[in-house]
């Protein structure tokens, strides 16, 4: 009997002084990791993570690169997630009409983006999407990523939240010239629409690179993203292309109304000295890229991101590869004939692409954990820039790029930067974010508003068919192929007998209906 009172003794003694010395153990490790800014509780949640097998996640998103989504950026998100990422990309020109294909078979992913105005309002109507707002409390690192005024925008008829708009900035664009050239040629950063046409028959038609060739232009474009690269010879008409305006309490399309003809005739007098590259019609955006940095524009509405000594886009440094002398300096939006400054064209103030997340998806955790971490700074960071150290340097919270264009895609880096954020371009060269201030400036106080954003489908049935023949007909006008004056006419009326009045009846009926 007294050696089991001893063996129970001592057995007791035994546990008192492990438990003393795991308590011992935990307080040290408390200690140090307080020290080094680790959490206890977030040291044991990163091992418990650890532990378990990764959440598969179906995922959509639309392709801007048409590059392979596997990445070192996919692996690491996946790996800070704690997810398998089983990814369906749509190529950049036709990733909301993919999407509506994969959602019509009911095989809805778990998050996708792509979801452009027309279908993301059918897929509201038709109850499939999460109401994001009830789950903000565990995606605190979404909310904060937008101001509250962005997400007071996104708010649907029942008061729910169905989407993350993409987070960009204001605009990316702003009239730009090289400053090379108008001082090889003496002439002036234009104010008005007159003195740019000035500008733009100099720099395309008096040599300004020296070399006794016509190869120069005052710009270039292509037909795709609403032709923004006319936008500097738009705006002062008082119209930019491809945008539902409010028209004395009354919805009206841009593209048929007469200040659109008068912006048509200025397009037009350009091609026809010479000033607009002809080869806008068959471009692509990457083919207009290559003609900036090769320096054959001097004149032009563009992407700032050729300002940003950085190189984070890859435009600065090939253009002074290719120019080394070459020198850009932004203009302000031009006067037009009437006396007033002109328009900027903007993207949607609820983001022309939006990301959701499905109402019955069987992971609803690992969703929300993932959506969380690509809105966070660390998730935004890692989709923009890559890696510290192999992707890029960062001095005093400015980055700079260690990798090229072929670097860049193959590391993944900017490819999922429309699933929840547009590129941040925060951590950049001074003069590009001196830029960038202007450009938010002219956005902020000369934006011009879509009144009616998150149209639905039963009044956009036209839609598609009505942009591609829309874009030819503008083309034609451009190049002189139907003479403007009398064919502008034909094509409103063309335009109107094609469902364009029926979109445009649809369009007033739902404006009214939300204003009461």
């Amino acid at each position: 009997m007294k050696k089991n009172v001893f063996m129970k003794a001592v057995s007791l003694l035994l546990l008192c002084t492990l438990a003393l010395s795991l308590f011992t153990g935990c307080k040290n490790s408390a200690n140090t990791n307080a020290n080094t800014g680790t959490s206890q509780e977030s040291k044991s949640t990163e091992l418990t993570t650890a532990k378990e097998p990764p959440v598969t996640i179906q995922v959509f998103i639309r392709d801007p690169y048409g590059v392979s989504f596997d990445t070192v950026v996919t692996k690491t998100i996946e790996e800070m997630t704690n997810t398998k990422l089983e990814i369906t990309a749509g190529p950049a020109a036709d990733a909301s009409n993919k999407l509506s294909v994969i959602m019509a078979s009911r095989k809805i992913p778990d998050v996708f983006n792509g979801a452009e105005n027309t279908n993301f309002m059918t897929y509201v109507a038709n109850g499939i999407l999460l109401p994001l707002n009830k789950y903000f409390d565990r995606m605190p690192e979404l909310y904060n990523s937008r101001p509250k005024g962005t997400w007071d925008a996104m708010v649907e008829d029942d008061g729910n939240i169905y989407a993350i708009p993409i987070g960009v900035t204001s605009g990316e664009y702003i009239n730009m010239y090289r400053k090379d050239w108008l001082d090889k040629l003496g002439l002036g950063i234009p104010t008005t629409i007159e003195e740019y046409a000035v500008v733009a028959d100099a720099v395309s038609n008096k040599d300004p690179d020296g070399n006794n060739v016509k190869d120069t232009y005052a710009f270039g474009s292509h037909l795709g993203i609403n032709m923004r690269q006319f936008a500097h010879i738009f705006g002062p008409f008082g119209v930019q292309y491809d945008q539902w305006i409010d028209v004395n309490g009354s919805i009206a399309y841009s593209n048929v109304q007469p200040q659109m003809k008068e912006a048509l005739k200025f397009a037009n007098r350009m091609y026809s000295i010479g000033a607009l590259d002809p080869e806008f019609i068959t471009d692509s955006q990457s083919r207009v890229k290559d003609k900036v940095v090769k320096g054959l524009y001097g004149a032009q509405c563009y992407k700032i991101y050729i300002f940003d000594t950085n190189n984070m886009s890859n435009y600065y440094e090939p253009f002074k590869q290719n120019v080394p002398n070459g020198q850009w300096v932004e203009g302000p939006q031009l006067i037009g004939p009437n006396g007033n400054a002109g328009k900027f064209s903007l993207l949607p103030g609820r983001g022309w692409s939006k990301t959701c997340i499905s109402k019955d998806t069987k992971v609803l955790d690992a969703c929300l954990r993932f959506v969380n971490y690509m809105a966070s700074k660390e998730g935004q960071m890692l989709t923009n820039y890559g890696i510290e150290g192999t992707h890029y340097t960062m001095d005093n919270d400015v980055v700079k790029s260690m990798v090229d264009d072929v670097g860049s895609k193959n590391a993944g880096l900017l490819l999922w930067s429309e699933f929840i954020t547009d590129s941040l371009y925060k951590h950049t060269s001074s003069e590009f974010q001196r830029v960038s201030a202007l450009v938010y400036e002219m956005s902020e106080t000369n934006r011009p508003i879509d009144p009616i954003e998150g149209k639905p489908e039963a009044v956009q049935k036209y839609k598609n068919a009505l942009e591609e023949w829309t874009k030819a007909q503008i083309a034609k006008m451009v190049v002189g192929e139907i003479v403007i004056d009398g064919g502008f006419e034909n094509y409103v009326e063309e335009w109107n007998k094609r469902g364009g009045k029926e979109m445009t009846d649809g369009y007033n009926a739902l404006y009214k209906a939300r204003k009461k």
